[in-house]
């Protein structure tokens, strides 16, 4: 099996893509009805929401302080201290769909402030989260191991890096053009350091929360396309 159809398989398999692909579509099909030029600047106004907020939420959400209690530390370890925790692992790397799904519905209501509700129905879904799908195709290709990734994919390879290795709390966006909105809200340094626990977001190592959710969600290292070690335990590789 080719290194595109693994990771195709990889993307396609998790639970959240396929239920947001459907949503995408219905947007672009109500896009397609209406054949006006407005549907045009909807679908970009849905796209540019959708970076701002990738970063926002990336951010303030994410990478919000950890929690004391274990269940909410177990919470925000599956919605992405534990993608930073563990990398590699592919169960760990895709936005949950009970997070998902909320936003969109938020943006939805969000954007029908200022817009009829079947403009903002359109500009969410047929912007928003078909940008949410790129991000996570896009995402997904700067993790996973391959012997070819493209001129973008080893751009955003080598950029989201320094996220996961050099500094957690800046350059937060991975889709095309989130580097603006980086350097707009100055999280895109042009000097910087390798800060301390960087792998798991400044806690140290062996904290006794994130020793729990590791137990809890499990040990995997797919993205890596090989087999691997990940603390003295043997993981075998994807597909």
């Amino acid at each position: 099996m080719t290194d595109t159809r693994k990771k195709l398989g990889i993307y396609l398999t998790d639970p959240a893509i396929p239920v947001m692909a459907t949503l995408a579509t219905a947007g672009l099909s109500l896009a397609a009805l209406r054949r006006a030029p407005i549907v045009l600047a909807l679908v970009a106004l849905g796209w540019g929401l959708y970076i701002v907020q990738e970063h926002l939420i990336h951010r303030f959400i994410f990478h919000a302080p950890a929690p004391r209690r274990q269940w909410l530390f177990d919470a925000l370890y599956r919605l992405h201290y534990g993608h930073h925790d563990q990398a590699r692992n592919k169960h760990l790397l895709f936005t949950p769909l009970w997070f998902s799904l909320p936003m969109t519905l938020v943006n939805i209501g969000l954007i029908s402030i200022v817009l009829p509700v079947d403009d903002a129905v359109i500009a969410a879904l047929a912007g928003g989260v078909a940008a949410y799908l790129l991000f996570e195709w896009l995402h997904l290709t700067s993790h996973f191991r391959m012997s070819s990734k493209g001129r973008l994919g080893r751009y955003i390879t080598r950029r989201h890096g320094k996220h996961h290795h050099v500094d957690y709390a800046s350059w937060y966006t991975v889709s095309p053009g989130g580097q603006l909105v980086d350097q707009a809200l100055c999280a895109d340094p042009a000097e910087y350091r390798v800060v301390p626990n960087v792998r798991t977001c400044g806690l140290d190592p062996d904290d006794p929360r994130l020793l729990k959710s590791r137990t809890r969600f499990g040990v995997d290292a797919s993205l890596a396309n090989r087999p691997a070690i990940i603390g003295g335990v043997h993981v075998q590789q994807a597909g």
